[in-house]
């Protein structure tokens, strides 16, 4: 692929393969993202793909990955860009989705959570909505270092921008209420009001972050089940905020609020919001005991939710409890 070298396939994405390869006269090894020809994608989508491209290379943040080369291949004209290859310790890629609820403390979390609002606040800054902000698009560096991924369904509000970049202008056809239409979007990380038929804002990305780090911390799919005055939340009196509120830091005061099923009640000054978050009490307890102590509570108390929940839904309408990550709305008749 021009002056690159394949050396092996890393991963996938809606539109295409990642792949470690090697510049041929620098030397250096970069991540190549290589559009899907052969999956019948057709030419919005390899349009989506290009301006993926493009806006990359013109967004600028520790993190966020650089774009280097954008080309086309020769033999086939397929369309590829270049960009930073970022691998976990151990030489091999890694994201959110493979950090296990409970594997990191709560310290190196909100370290993730003040750094991951900083490079959302950076995007929302450039007329950027990232759409689908999930574990599977946070890859984690050496150190620990989180770098936000995947832009392929970003909607971009200054129009500016959008010229610049050459980007698609997306339409969401929603036949009713009661029966949606395809949504951009991950399964379990789409803000209600977008599943709704609503255009996705910089609230729904805070929406989405507030369902990454929930599941980080209590190891529990956030649901609107959970949000206080549900129908489960009255039966069992277990709400998102008492699933958090045996944790050292203030996550019941924060995350209840970047979950909000209305986005207006969702804060928007995510500096702001990354500075309110902070140990409880003046004298933090033994992280290992407390940690033990919160995880028991949220265990026991997911039991008691799910079996409320379960027993409450009609036949025919029970959902399953986790979703898929690779679970997408597609999107092939929406995009104008």
């Amino acid at each position: 692929m021009g002056p690159y070298r394949v050396v092996r396939r890393i991963g996938s994405g809606g539109m295409g393969a990642v792949y470690e390869a090697e510049h041929s006269a620098l030397g250096v090894r970069r991540a190549l993202k290589v559009f899907d020809v052969a999956g019948g994608r057709g030419a919005d989508f390899r349009k989506r793909f290009l301006s993926e491209g493009r806006l990359l290379a013109r967004l600028s943040h520790p993190g966020l990955v650089r774009v280097y080369d954008l080309g086309w291949d020769e033999s086939g004209g397929t369309p590829w860009y270049a960009m930073d290859l970022v691998m976990g310790d151990c030489g091999e890629p890694r994201t959110l989705a493979d950090v296990a609820p409970g594997e990191a403390d709560e310290d190196q979390v909100a370290e993730w959570f003040s750094s991951l609002l900083n490079t959302v606040r950076y995007i929302h800054s450039q007329g950027v909505i990232h759409r689908d902000i999930k574990p599977d698009n946070i890859l984690v560096a050496p150190g620990g270092r989180l770098v936000l991924s995947d832009f392929g369904i970003s909607r971009i509000v200054r129009e500016e921008l959008r010229v610049d970049v050459g980007a698609a202008v997306t339409r969401i056809n929603l036949s009713s209420a009661e029966n949606p239409g395809p949504v951009m979007g991950t399964k379990g990380f789409v803000a209600p009001e977008v599943l709704r038929g609503e255009a996705a804002t910089a609230a729904a990305d805070v929406y989405s972050l507030g369902v990454v780090f929930f599941r980080l911390l209590t190891g529990v799919w956030y649901d609107q089940s959970l949000a206080p005055g549900s129908a489960a939340t009255d039966a069992t009196g277990v709400d998102s905020a008492r699933l958090l509120d045996n944790l050292d830091y203030n996550w019941s005061e924060i995350l209840p609020t970047m979950l909000s099923a209305d986005p207006a009640a969702r804060p928007t000054d995510l500096a702001a919001l990354a500075a309110a978050l902070r140990r409880t009490g003046d004298c933090p307890r033994k992280p290992t005991r407390r940690r033990a102590l919160a995880w028991a509570s949220a265990i026991a108390a997911c039991v008691a939710v799910a079996a409320t929940v379960f027993a409450c839904l009609k036949p025919g309408s029970r959902k399953q409890p986790v979703p898929s990550f690779d679970e997408v709305y597609a999107v092939p008749d929406s995009i104008r």
